[in-house]
């Protein structure tokens, strides 16, 4: 237990023989199958948006939370 207990919790993409880019394209894909995932299971019907849809919603939430914690020289083409 205790040899165990000294492994890393996740595995390097580089065990398998991928390029560690790798394991920054699983993470990206998992969130936004989440994001999806969250938008698709939310209440239709929302009362007092002011006439925005729900996916308007989401986007401008992810802009004002999320894409400020990327790093400056983030570019996702590149990624």
């Amino acid at each position: 237990m205790e040899y165990i207990n000294t492994m890393p919790g996740q595995d390097s993409p580089t065990i398998f023989g991928l390029h560690p880019n790798a394991d920054l394209t699983f993470c990206l894909k998992e969130s936004l199958e989440m994001i999806n995932t969250l938008v698709d299971t939310m209440p239709k019907d929302s009362g007092g948006s002011g006439g925005k849809s729900l996916e308007e919603e989401v986007n401008e939430k992810i802009e004002k939370d999320l894409l400020p914690q990327l790093p400056a020289n983030f570019i996702e083409l590149e990624v």
